[in-house]
């Protein structure tokens, strides 16, 4: 996993599968021995207005998968941008912080998503998908964010234990 823009990195090695939700078909990257969290939190102290997020992972009788997420940041109202849809909508006090074009959307089709093999539609169909039979080899996907407060972390961690919190913040 990397993101070039920040300079990140996590080699392969440090990296393990994980499931954080009821829906055992899901896994999720994590850092090896570890919770199963949703996420990784990055502690960086420039504004960012755009970064890549580059997942290649190695899937036994697949081979090579390539998630590419192309993230773009809306403003700089607050101090945290989060990948996890769940954290944009708003909750209680906290009001969504979601792109217009998102407003109509349901969260699994707005949630970037890689779906290694399907038996029957995909969730999301994208225009730069690269499927070969029913697994799909690359994706790369936009996601529109505007900045969050952090404070959602912690209210929003009454919901699921699996977010990750500003004490694992990986400082970079």
């Amino acid at each position: 996993m990397t993101i070039p823009e920040l300079k990140f990195e996590i080699k392969g090695d440090a990296l393990s599968c994980g499931r954080p939700f009821p829906n055992k078909r899901l896994n999720v990257g994590m850092q090896k021995n570890r919770k199963a969290m949703i996420g990784l939190l990055l502690e960086y102290d420039k504004k960012v207005s755009h970064f890549t997020t580059q997942y290649k992972w190695y899937i036994e009788d697949i081979g090579i998968v390539q998630h590419n997420i192309k993230t773009i940041v809306l403003d700089c109202d607050f101090d945290l941008i989060s990948q996890y849809i769940g954290l944009n909508i708003g909750l209680d006090e906290f009001k969504p912080r979601l792109h217009h074009s998102y407003h109509n959307a349901a969260p699994v089709k707005i949630q970037p998503m890689m779906e290694s093999y399907r038996t029957g539609e995909p969730v999301n169909k994208l225009h730069h998908d690269v499927w070969e039979n029913n697994v799909l080899l690359s994706r790369t996907e936009t996601l529109l964010l505007h900045t969050l407060e952090t404070d959602r972390l912690s209210e929003y961690s009454l919901l699921t234990d699996r977010l990750p919190q500003l004490s694992s913040a990986i400082c970079i």
